[in-house]
């Protein structure tokens, strides 16, 4: 059923078509309101198709991955660092401080007693306990990190790489000949390398998108392959590097 505005677009145009010599005689502000009309009912076509279209959001177009990290990569990090500092400071206390030997007993009742280890022996074990909270604590942060939580391709062969760690909009932008993609330990991940920087970078696949899209491993595989490396992709990643080694 045609609403107002299309039959008056269309009343417009059939009017311009058979009778355009006499048009311009009519009032100004009719052909003007008309003319508006006319322009305006296509675009509001355009638009529609736009947004109900399944090929995703057309602003999505320059993600070639995304997805949001667990939530012990987002800010309930500081509370398991807050444990982790809790526990090591209490470890360390009662180590320093209630870590008894017992001794023999001196009077005829037998009665045993204890008394604290020597220093020499419980500074070591507070000094073992108090690095390896803080190697907790930094392994922590160290892994968010070098958990991706976006990728995009920008114009001129740049790649914008955002981790759990960044903020939004804070990420790093490098040339894409010097990232490196690869398979990961298993089908549900992948491995980034980026020159200039240490260690891999970890992308899961599980609950990411493709530009917009999303899906199984493999369709996030298929997809992020395509989107990175410009094929088409049929099979399962193959040992290689950044060549996109596919079979």
């Amino acid at each position: 059923m045609l609403t107002t505005t299309s039959k008056l677009s269309l009343a417009y145009k059939a009017v311009s078509v058979s009778c355009r010599p006499c048009i311009d005689t009519c009032n100004p502000k009719t052909v003007l309101a008309l003319r508006s009309l006319a322009s305006v009912a296509p675009q509001k076509s355009t638009s529609k198709n736009l947004n109900s279209s399944p090929q995703g959001n057309p602003e999505d177009s320059n993600k070639a991955y995304e997805r949001v990290p667990g939530w012990y990569f987002r800010r309930w990090i500081w509370l398991l660092i807050g444990f982790d500092v809790v526990w090591t400071a209490n470890a360390v206390d009662l180590t320093f401080n209630n870590w008894t030997e017992k001794i023999p007993p001196k009077e005829k009742d037998g009665t045993p007693k204890y008394e604290l280890k020597s220093l020499w022996a419980r500074l070591p074990a507070c000094t073992v306990i108090s690095i390896g909270g803080a190697a907790l604590a930094t392994g922590m942060l160290l892994m968010r990190r070098r958990v991706v939580r976006k990728i995009e391709i920008r114009p001129n062969k740049r790649v914008y790489v955002e981790t759990a760690a960044d903020g939004n909009g804070k990420g790093i932008l490098v040339e894409k000949s010097s990232c490196d993609l690869r398979p990961g330990r298993d089908e549900s991940e992948m491995i980034m390398n980026i020159s200039g920087y240490k260690g891999d970078y970890w992308l899961g696949l599980k609950g990411a998108t493709v530009a917009g899209l999303g899906g199984s491993n493999w369709d996030i595989r298929r997809r992020l392959h395509e989107k990175w490396f410009g094929v088409q992709l049929h099979g399962r990643w193959a040992s290689g590097r950044s060549s996109g080694a596919w079979m």
